[in-house]
């Protein structure tokens, strides 16, 4: 089966607005202007590529990241919005670009990045994917990004591919 995987990275001006939302349950739900998210622990696949990253990241002294419930959320509506609606792109047709979603959700950053893939069946799978990749690698680490948010879904019976992955990073502001 054929697999993708696709990077984007910007930097925001430094006269940005915003503010982060933390998560103080794992099963809340937060409203920001129209838009709501459910708030929910990250799944063990999200956690293993999670703990991955940072394995590369502080092999080479490189800060190790924090898992962001949010950006999370965040993640894995990304990757269910390519399955539900058969796309891979850095530009959601329900979303927007990544930028669009962070604004949108009420996520603060400085710079973000964005790691997508389809097809790979396990954390490790995806991640050498991308680290055989220089732009997927060069996200994954950017000493400037301090939050990870790691989404991943499995496919449907009509969906293209069975596995759909996206990896948000922010730099703070």
């Amino acid at each position: 089966m054929r697999k993708r995987i696709s990077s984007i990275r910007r930097v925001k001006s430094s006269i940005s607005k915003g503010s982060t939302v933390k998560r103080t349950s794992s099963k809340t739900t937060k409203r920001v202007g129209q838009s709501r998210i459910h708030i929910r622990q990250a799944n063990a696949f999200e956690l293993q590529v999670f703990r991955l990253v940072n394995e590369e990241r502080t092999s080479r002294g490189i800060a190790a990241l924090t898992l962001n419930s949010r950006l999370t959320d965040l993640a894995v509506l990304k990757s269910r919005d390519m399955r539900d609606n058969n796309y891979f792109s850095h530009t959601s047709p329900t979303y927007g670009t990544p930028s669009q979603m962070l604004d949108r959700f009420g996520v603060a950053w400085r710079a973000y990045g964005e790691n997508i893939a389809e097809g790979q069946a396990t954390p490790e799978a995806v991640m050498r994917s991308w680290m055989n990749s220089a732009g997927h690698r060069a996200n994954i680490l950017d000493p400037r990004f301090t939050d990870i948010g790691v989404g991943y879904v499995g496919g449907t019976a009509t969906s293209q591919y069975q596995h759909y992955w996206t990896q948000l990073f922010i730099q703070k502001p």
